[in-house]
Formats: C-alpha cells, sequence, structure tokens
C-alpha cells in the first residue's frame, strides 16, 4: 500500500514572493539606469562646457594674437616713415655747413615729429639723436596727458650710453631696431607713471653713407594692453610674458616687471607648475590654460602670449542641476516602487491562491476551484491549469492503461522466453546427447552425414535459442557489466580448445598468440567470453580451409589501456556492401544457409556495452578480419559506453539543377545514401517552379545549363526570391578559371564545386554551408564588435553584412587576380584593404595567412578564410532578417 503525497504547508512571506522581489528588481533597475542616464547626460553636457572653452579660449587667443600683430605692423610702418621721407631725407642730405639752412631743415623735421606724433596716440615719444659718440637728442616730442609738447634745447639729453642707442647705431641701411619691452626711465630713472615701452628705431645715413642721426620712437604700450585686458572675457585671464620670462602683461600688477625692481620674475610660479607646451591646452585645477609662442615681425624676438578661463561657476551650476536631477528622480522610484510593493502584494495574494490549488492537486486532494473568470494573466495561468489538470487526468488514465498492457505484455514475452527456452532446450538435450552417442563407425558415410547435419543443426538451434536470450536482456536494458580481474590467457585459451575440434575436422589451423596479451584484465568475464566465442565460432563455422588466427595484446589508446583482440580467418570474405548488414539482426552473409543471424549483432551490442569498438576489414575471396578494442573497466563498476559522432547530413533538403541527365542520377544515388530530400531539376523552369513551392537548406546549380540559360542568371533570378535570399547556393562547374568564378560570386553565389566531384567532397560542402560542420575554418568570424558600430541596430546590421559580402567577393577576386598576374603591388592593396576588417573579426591567423601570403603560392587556404567569413556573414543576415521568431 503507497501512501499518498503530503500537501506543503509551507507559506511564502510577502517579502519573500518572486513578484515581490521582481518589483523591487526593476525598481532597482529603472533607479539604476535614471541614475547612469543622468550622470551620463550631466557628463556629456560638462564635456561640452569643457570643449566651448577650449574653442572659446583658442579663439580669443587668436584675437589677442590678431591685435598685437596689427599693433607691430604699424609700429614698424611708423619706424620706417619717420625713416625716410623728404623732411628727413633733406636733414640727412645737408653736407653744406650753411647754419641756417641746417635750421630751416631741422625745423621741418620738427615739424613733421610733432605732426606725426599728434597723429599717433599710442606713441608717447618721438626724437632724433645726433650720430656722434654723446648721441644727443636733437629734437624730442613728449606727449603729457595727451598734450604734444617740445623739450626745450636746454633739457635734452644724451643718450650715447643707453643699449638702445648702440644697438641702433650698427645697424645698416635700411635696417631697424626694436628694443624689449620694459618700464621707461627718464634720468636715470623709471619715469611716473609707470609706463611700459617698446622704442623702434632707424639709422639716418647721408648721401655719402656716413650716419647722421638716429630717428627713435618709444611706444606707450599702455592703451594696447588696456585694450587686451578689456577684450577678455570675464572669466578669463590674460598674461603676456617676455623672452626672458618677465611678465609685461597681466591683470595683476605687483607680478608684472618684478626685474625692473630687483625682485625674481613671476612667470615660473605663475601656475605653480611648469608651463604647459605651445598650443595645448591644459586643465590646472577648475582652469583651462592655453600659451602660445608669437613671432610678431618686425620684432626680432618672440612673445609669449597665455590665456585661462575658469570653469568652474558652469560646472557648479551643472553640478546644482545634476543634484537637484536625482533628488527628483530617487524621490519618484521610491514613490513607484512603494506603489509597485502594494501591487505585487496583491498579485502574489492571488498567486498564492492558484499555489495552493496546485499544491492540493499534487497532494491527491479534491480543488476549490482556479480563478478561472478573471480576463488577466492570472486568469489565463489558472485556465491553462485546469486544462492541464484535465489532461494530466486524461493521460495518467491512458499510462495505466498502457502500464497495464505493457505489463501484461513483458509478463507475457517473459512466460513465452521462459517456456521458449524450456520447451527448446529438453528435445535439444536429447536430441544433442542421442546424437552424440550414436557410434557412427558402423553407419554409412551418408548416414554419418545425416547424423552430423542433425547434430550440428541442433548446436545451431541451441546457440540461436541462447542469442535470443541475450540479446532480449540487452534489448530490456537489463545486461549489466559486471568487472573482475579476468585471466585473459586461461579464457581464450579454454574457448579456442572449445573450437578446436570442429576446426580439425575441417582441417583447419586454429592459432592462438597470447605472447603480447596481459595476464589479467578488468571486465565483464561473462560478456568477454560472448564476444571472443561468437567470432571464433563464426570464424571457425564459415572458413572451408585454410586457417584462424586469434592475437591477444594491451594498447594504451587515449591514456586508457585497452585489451585489442583480431581474429582472422581465410575464408570466403564478405562484400563490402554487406558489412555493415552483418551487425543487424537476423542478417547474415549471403549465399550463407547456416546461423539465425544474431551472432554479430549480439557481439556489437556487448562490444558498445563494454564501451569498445569493433571494426570489420574484409575482402570476397581473401576473407576476414574482425579487430575488437576494449578499455579496461573499473573494477565492480558500470561503463558508460562511447560511441563515436559525426556530423550529420540527414534531413537536408536540397536543390540540385542540372541538365545533364547522367549527373542528376549520380547525385540522385548520393543523395540517398546520405539520405538527403532532394530536387533535381534539369531546366531553370523546373528549378523556378520548385524554388516557387519550396525551401531548401543547400542549392547545387551547374553553371551551363545548355541553351536555357546560365547557371549564373538563374541564381540571380532565385536570389531575388525572398525566402532564398539567404539560401546557400553552390556552383557546380567545370570551370577553373578565376573569371568564371568572378562570375559566380557576382550572381550571389557562394562557391563553387569543380567537376569531377566525388561523393566526399560533396558531403564536405554541404556539411560546411549548411553550418554542420566548420571543416577547414580555423577561427570563426567574431561580428560583436561590427554590430556594436551600428548599435545592434538589426537594419544597419544587415545592411553592414550585405557591403561585407559584396567587398570581400571584390577583394577575394582582386586578390587572386593579382596572383594570377603575379602583380605584388596589387596583392599589397588587397592586403592593406582587408587587414583592418580582419582586425575587426578578430581574424588573427586569417590576417596571418593574408600576410604571408606569397604570389604563386596555392590559394586554398585563402579561399577558405573568404569562405568562412561568406558564411558567416550570410548566416547572420538570414538571423537578423528572419527576426525574433527565427529558430
Amino acid at each position: 500500500m503507497t501512501s499518498s503525497p503530503k500537501r506543503s504547508t509551507e507559506h511564502t512571506p510577502w517579502w519573500r514572493s518572486i513578484v515581490t522581489r521582481t518589483v523591487l528588481v526593476f525598481t532597482v533597475l529603472v533607479m539604476s539606469a535614471a541614475a547612469l542616464a543622468g550622470y551620463l547626460v550631466y557628463r556629456a553636457v560638462r564635456e561640452q562646457v569643457q570643449l566651448t572653452a577650449r574653442v572659446d579660449l583658442r579663439h580669443d587667443l587668436d584675437l589677442t594674437e590678431l591685435r598685437l600683430r596689427a599693433f607691430m605692423d604699424m609700429l614698424g610702418n611708423d619706424i620706417a616713415f619717420l625713416g625716410n621721407n623728404d623732411p628727413v631725407r633733406d636733414f640727412a642730405a645737408d653736407t653744406l655747413g650753411d647754419s641756417l639752412q641746417s635750421a630751416v631743415t631741422l625745423e621741418r623735421v620738427a615739424l613733421l615729429m610733432e605732426s606725426f606724433l599728434r597723429s599717433r596716440d599710442q606713441l608717447a615719444q618721438v626724437r632724433l639723436l645726433s650720430a656722434d659718440s654723446l648721441g644727443m637728442e636733437l629734437i624730442r616730442y613728449d606727449r603729457t596727458d595727451d598734450r604734444i609738447r617740445r623739450v626745450p634745447d636746454t633739457a635734452l639729453q644724451a643718450k650715447g650710453d643707453r643699449d638702445y642707442y648702440l644697438e641702433a647705431m650698427a645697424l645698416a641701411p635700411g635696417g631697424f631696431y626694436f628694443s624689449r619691452i620694459d618700464l621707461n626711465r627718464e634720468h636715470g630713472g623709471l619715469s611716473r607713471p609707470l609706463m611700459p615701452t617698446l622704442r623702434a628705431a632707424t639709422a639716418l645715413f647721408g648721401p655719402d653713407g656716413r650716419k647722421v642721426g638716429l630717428m627713435i620712437i618709444n611706444a606707450d604700450l599702455r592703451p594696447l594692453f588696456g585694450e587686451l585686458l578689456a577684450g577678455r572675457r570675464s572669466r578669463e585671464t590674460l598674461v603676456l610674458i617676455r623672452e626672458d620670462n618677465e611678465i609685461i602683461l597681466h591683470l595683476d600688477t605687483a607680478i608684472v616687471f618684478r626685474s625692473e625692481f630687483g625682485a625674481l620674475s613671476a612667470a615660473d610660479a605663475l601656475l605653480g607648475r611648469p608651463i604647459p607646451p605651445n598650443d595645448s591646452v591644459a586643465l590646472i585645477g577648475d582652469r583651462f590654460w592655453t600659451f602660445r609662442s608669437l613671432a610678431l615681425p618686425p620684432l626680432p624676438y618672440a612673445l609669449r602670449v597665455g590665456l585661462s578661463t575658469d570653469t568652474a561657476p558652469l560646472l557648479a551650476g551643472l553640478r546644482e542641476r545634476r543634484d537637484r536631477a536625482m533628488l527628483l528622480t530617487l524621490g519618484i522610484a521610491l514613490g513607484f516602487m512603494l506603489l509597485g510593493l502594494v501591487f505585487a502584494r496583491s498579485l502574489a495574494a492571488r498567486l498564492d491562491r492558484i499555489t495552493l490549488q496546485v499544491e492540493r492537486y499534487a497532494a491527491g486532494e479534491g480543488t476549490d476551484g482556479l480563478p478561472s473568470m478573471r480576463h488577466d494573466e492570472v486568469g489565463r495561468l489558472a485556465r491553462s491549469l485546469e486544462r492541464m489538470q484535465q489532461r494530466i487526468d486524461e493521460r495518467v488514465t491512458e499510462l495505466q492503461q498502457a502500464r497495464a498492457v505493457a505489463e501484461d505484455a513483458d509478463r507475457a514475452r517473459r512466460e513465452f522466453m521462459a517456456n521458449m527456452s524450456h520447451d527448446v532446450r529438453n528435445p535439444l538435450q536429447a536430441i544433442l546427447g542421442m546424437t552424440d552417442a550414436i557410434d557412427r563407425a558402423h553407419l554409412s558415410v551418408a548416414d554419418s552425414e545425416r547424423v552430423g547435419i542433425v547434430q550440428r543443426s541442433a548446436q545451431r538451434l541451441h546457440g540461436l535459442v541462447d542469442d535470443l536470450l541475450l540479446h532480449a536482456r540487452i534489448d530490456a536494458g537489463r545486461a549489466r557489466v559486471r568487472a573482475i580481474e579476468v585471466d585473459v590467457h586461461t579464457l581464450f585459451s579454454d574457448i579456442a580448445q572449445a573450437h578446436r575440434a570442429e576446426a580439425e575436422r575441417k582441417h583447419l589451423a586454429l592459432r592462438l598468440d597470447l605472447s603480447s596479451a596481459p595476464p589479467r584484465f578488468g571486465t565483464d568475464p561473462l560478456h568477454l567470453h560472448r564476444i571472443v566465442d561468437n567470432l571464433v565460432g563464426n570464424a571457425v563455422k564459415f572458413t572451408p580451409h585454410g586457417h584462424v588466427d586469434v592475437r591477444v595484446r594491451t594498447e594504451e589508446i587515449g591514456g586508457i589501456p585497452h585489451l585489442v583482440m583480431t581474429i582472422a580467418d581465410s575464408g570466403v570474405g564478405i562484400a563490402a556492401e554487406e558489412q555493415e548488414r552483418m551487425f543487424q539482426r537476423f542478417e547474415r552473409a549471403q549465399d550463407e544457409g547456416v546461423g539465425a543471424g544474431l551472432g554479430l549483432a549480439i557481439t556489437r551490442r556487448l562490444v558498445e556495452l563494454l564501451g569498445g569498438t569493433i571494426r570489420l576489414e574484409s575482402r570476397v575471396g581473401e576473407g576476414s578480419r574482425f579487430t575488437v578494442e576494449l578499455p579496461e573497466q573499473p573494477l565492480d563498476a558500470v561503463p558508460t559506453p562511447t560511441v563515436p559522432m559525426a556530423f550529420d547530413l540527414r534531413g537536408l533538403s536540397v536543390l540540385h539543377v542540372d541538365d545533364v541527365s547522367t549527373n542528376r542520377v549520380l547525385v540522385i544515388e548520393w543523395a540517398a545514401a546520405l539520405e538527403w530530400t532532394l530536387i533535381s531539376c534539369g531546366t531553370s523552369k523546373e528549378a523556378l517552379a520548385a524554388c516557387e513551392d519550396g525551401r531548401f537548406d543547400l542549392m547545387l546549380i551547374d553553371i551551363d545549363l545548355g541553351g536555357d540559360m546560365r547557371g549564373t542568371e538563374l541564381a540571380m533570378r532565385i536570389r531575388g526570391l525572398a525566402k532564398h535570399r539567404y539560401v546557400p547556393m553552390l556552383a557546380v562547374t567545370a570551370f577553373v578559371a578565376t573569371d568564371q568564378l568572378e562570375e559566380i560570386l557576382k550572381a550571389g553565389m557562394n562557391g563553387r564545386i569543380t567537376k569531377p566531384v566525388d561523393r566526399r567532397s560533396l558531403a564536405s560542402e554541404a556539411a560546411f554551408w549548411t553550418g554542420r560542420s566548420d571543416e577547414g575554418c580555423s577561427e570563426r568570424p567574431d561580428l560583436s564588435a561590427l554590430e556594436n558600430q551600428f548599435d545592434g541596430v538589426p537594419e544597419k546590421v544587415a545592411r553592414a553584412l550585405r557591403n561585407y559580402r559584396r567587398e570581400f567577393a571584390q577583394w577575394r577576386m582582386d586578390l587572386l587576380r593579382a596572383n594570377d598576374a603575379l602583380d605584388q603591388k596589387a596583392l599589397d592593396a588587397v592586403r592593406h584593404k582587408l587587414r583592418p576588417h580582419l582586425d575587426l573579426l578578430g581574424m588573427r591567423q586569417g590576417r596571418a595567412l593574408v600576410d604571408a601570403f606569397a604570389l604563386g603560392s596555392d590559394t586554398h587556404e585563402i579561399d577558405r578564410i573568404f569562405a568562412c567569413c561568406d558564411r558567416t556573414f550570410l548566416f547572420r543576415q538570414a538571423t537578423l532578417t528572419a527576426g525574433p521568431s527565427a529558430g
């Protein structure tokens, strides 16, 4: 009596419910997604702000450079004008010594200098100096408080000891001198207010080439510096640095021209770190800094201008908005989470009710009914469970009835086998005993032969009964492996001795070689005895003359010791087409009238049960050789038989188009052997009709279809049908030239099989192009990086793959043509195009093969790379086109 299952009394708290957990998980995911999205938006805006700041910084630096260049150009033009005009030329040409005329000329120069100074607001001083050793000022005009004043002759100074005087006096005709920018000095001290000054000078030469004076301009840089500082943005800081690292312009006047006051230059300490390289933008703290070295002709030296902008105010505003958005998102998410928990509790209660009813049903109790009247998913689940309960009840009833029938049948079978064994063995015992007891010496030869026939027939019947019983046990799964240490020498010697009498009667040499056999081996002794007995018995039985050789040895296979036995005879042999059939039940070699055909079938089943293999090698008229390899079994353990696996082409639906009937017949025979569903067509019209009606896994199309149409044209028409757009299509052709391959690939076909075709190559190509084998593909293209470039959007990826198929086909043809023409330049061009794409597809070995390919080499491996890529692209296109329902 069996007890019924008990109903579970376990109650799941709502907070442990899968519904509640699902709501919580999705809430957390939504919150995380919102936080991540907010952060990404913030980061993108921050980067955009920083990018804008960089752009503005460079733009403002460009404007500063333009203003400086304009000023320097103007100053250069001014000194050039003052050094070369009519009054000045007259002054330089006055060599007569007429004091009155010289005074008049000098006054004309003075009027010119005064007029010029009035027209130039940025100039602070214009001077004419003599060319003697004192460098005495001849004329000097100063700008003071926007007034132009000529310095009296009594206040004129000697400048012969000044650096700018000495350097200007060394100028050649037409040369100009520009001083460094410093603070103006008068009478040996800094003038007040402090005035950044740039001096420009040119030497005046007489007709004889002798220097007669110097024209000097003192430019007041305060207006220029004021414009530069006023033109900057409110967050920007402008700095101008002299060639000796002296800061000459900064908003903080305390750090400019420090060397003029005996202090160290502050340029190195400006940033607290070395100044960044020119034209780079460096982020230091919250400020972007950029520096540029400016060559400002006619200045003979360069100035370094720096500009910075403060991003802290902008970023602070962004952070404030980010924090507010995050808090708002958190609040909304928490509110939704509470609502979700309430909903989850309600849904969990409904599911609990269904669970309770299912548990009662599982416990064999009656149910109170499920909420099947609801119109939501809970109602659908309830109705599905009700239908399932009904089907289960019906199925249980059917299974109970089938079980009763099966038990009755099994019982009847066992009774039949027992009765048959009993009823047959009893008379067999009498027959075998009586025939053995007959003294054949007193019988005639004919009668003795008749008795022998009866005896052998009875022995075969006895073996048949044993085989039937053993086969029944194997079929029922009741055959077991009980491994022990087997005495190999004794077992094989006993079996050989048992069959020796029959062998001697037939004048056969039964030879046993145990020289390489192990003394003991772990396996099932009964199964091993049956295997050896069947094979030796068959060899003796079906060998009319000659010998039967039994050899035993051990061999390491896959690191496991194996017992290897070979039973070879010199019998009639077995035809190749009948060899596999010999291992099936109730099958015998043709023209053999003895035996029931169970021995080899049982032998193979026993070998497989022991985890081994059995092979048959035989030729008609030369005898047969059976080789059995049995792995050593762990003692008292049940082994798991291993069956070698290979790719399976059965069930393929294949279209074959060929106008030659003999070719079609040949492929039909192969397809039958390979268990394909083959549609064979002799014309393009038949092929198109077949494509309209059916679907195929593979298409084989002959290129030359006679006067009908080209196979490539047929391929293009078939490709035009949506359902065959991504079906692998191979050309079967006798053409091997590159041009024909180009025609094939342009037609949308994937490759070609060159005639004459054998069955193995056809099967290999079919396995490859239908995805059942990767033979020849050392690596598969990885499309993940390619798909990531298009964000995984199916339409974009499919379009990219379509382009890839077309481009790879073209590159394949370019490479083959380069190889045919031995054109190294063309080969290098193809490599250059292929390398980045092979890298993107993760095909390191493929790239290595392409790089190592030499002109004139065999292209089989290169062709296989393209084939692997094309197959991958084709299969992925089919998947993307099929959509979610694919597969």
